[in-house]
């Protein structure tokens, strides 16, 4: 497969390289979308081989008080890049034995209650189990009663979207579930399990639960950005941690990214071709995502594996570009957003460079 290509290209030398024109073009970039978007607050940062060459925030952590963004230190909600996270961590219980994800999570959690159709760990890391997006008793708002003491009771009522293998219908509700299955076999919280298996080894010191907590180095959240600035107010769901729902810095996810590109930093190589090659469905084709990762070109047909995720207050965009060992990380403090082609012209310009 292409992907595994960018294990064995030679690559140009540091002292070949000179990124201060890509770079001017990328602030400009972000600058212009900053202001389109009408956006709070944003972190870019970008690695090539491994090392930063770009990293720069932009607009205000917080409106009223003028705060900066600081790469290194401001967090921002990174919404469902977390999924890379949760898949990795089947990755090394794979990798050791204690879990094996083409097996059914009926096999892990005795007390699941059971649905037309079986489907297994894969699958549901995948998007193809067939089940629906969020629970039907799960509120995404700040009057949300939904947590892990009710994932079992609504689970049973809750059917299944369609007949699982069939189609790619992206769940939430997926990823909660491989968080108990997580949990179940290794008798740890699951922020526990993330952070002995990723966040420790990879260095990720600004990586953490989004529990409300909020310390100066974090962004505001504002659900509305007139003249009053409201402020977002936390939706608590202490299910979503296998899903979503972390705090992190633009340089802790350029970490991790890193951890997707080399093998042995937190995977075997053979783990992370499993965790990013294309699924498929039973008539065939593909779904252009693998346990956690979509994978796939983009708008300039350039080859890439990685995440993005929305949410209350919250854009996030991970993007690694194997063929040019390049990761790209955005983070903004507002969800919707009219054009998400930003991380993909950025990376283009970086790609355009490393091939003359």
């Amino acid at each position: 497969m292409r992907f595994l290509l960018f294990l064995f290209i030679p690559f140009i030398s540091f002292s070949q390289l000179d990124f201060s024109k890509t770079n001017e073009k990328t602030k400009r970039l972000a600058i212009k979308y900053l202001k389109k978007e009408n956006i709070p607050a944003m972190s870019i940062s970008i690695s090539y081989n491994d090392t930063i060459i770009f990293s720069e925030g932009f607009g205000f952590a917080d409106l009223d008080k003028k705060t900066p963004v600081i790469p290194s230190k401001t967090k921002f909600e990174i919404a469902s890049i977390t999924k890379t996270i949760t898949a990795s961590v089947l990755g090394k219980l794979f990798e050791n034995g204690t879990l094996d994800w083409d097996k059914s999570p009926y096999l892990y959690l005795d007390s699941l209650p059971k649905k037309q159709y079986s489907f297994t760990i894969k699958q549901i890391a995948g998007h193809i189990a067939g089940l629906i997006r969020h629970p039907s008793e799960e509120d995404w708002t700040p009057e949300n009663t939904y947590s892990k003491k009710d994932f079992y009771r609504v689970f049973r009522k809750d059917s299944l979207l369609i007949k699982p293998y069939t189609k790619f219908c992206y769940s939430n509700y997926g990823y909660k579930l491989l968080g108990f299955i997580i949990e179940k076999v290794t008798n740890k919280d699951i922020f526990q399990v993330q952070n002995e298996f990723i966040f420790e080894p990879l260095k990720m010191s600004n990586t953490f639960i989004n529990d409300g907590i909020y310390d100066d180095n974090t962004v505001t959240f504002y659900s509305s950005i007139d003249e009053k600035k409201e402020k977002a107010k936390y939706v608590y769901n202490n299910s979503m941690y296998s899903s979503g729902c972390h705090l992190s810095t633009s340089e802790d996810l350029i970490k991790l990214g890193n951890g997707y590109l080399f093998p042995n930093r937190i995977l075997k190589q053979e783990t992370l071709i499993e965790l990013i090659k294309s699924q498929k469905l039973i008539d065939g084709r593909k779904t252009d995502y693998g346990m956690g990762f979509f994978a796939r070109k983009d708008g300039y047909n350039n080859f890439y594996y990685g995440h993005g995720g929305g949410a209350i207050s919250a854009r996030s965009e991970l993007k690694i570009y194997p063929n040019s060992k390049l990761v790209i990380v955005m983070l903004a403090n507002k969800s919707k957003i009219k054009d998400d082609s930003l991380v993909e012209e950025i990376a283009n310009n970086y790609i355009e460079l490393l091939k003359h």
